[in-house]
């Protein structure tokens, strides 16, 4: 996807931040059989943010970027949101 962990201090925290905005685990889940979903949202101006629907484990992620560095920062902005957990902000 968009995370690069080769050379970045920051890889592993950005991939466990990521697979908590996923899936609202710390960790991949235990149970192999389980199913992830990345999706497209649909092509509108307001739609910048990647969203997860965790109950489904989905990620969708925007297609309105025209360039990757916007791209990159959006989803990534994302994932810091979702940090913070369900019911804390």
């Amino acid at each position: 996807m968009f995370i690069n962990t080769k050379g970045d201090a920051n890889g592993n925290e950005t991939l466990q931040a990521l697979v908590l905005f996923w899936t609202r685990y710390p960790s991949l889940p235990p149970d192999v059989t389980t199913k992830m979903y990345i999706k497209y949202l649909e092509n509108d101006p307001n739609k910048v943010l990647a969203e997860a629907s965790t109950c489904s484990m989905e990620l969708s992620v925007p297609i309105v970027h025209k360039e990757y560095s916007v791209f990159k920062a959006y989803p990534t902005k994302s994932i810091s949101y979702g940090k913070i957990g369900f019911g804390k902000m």
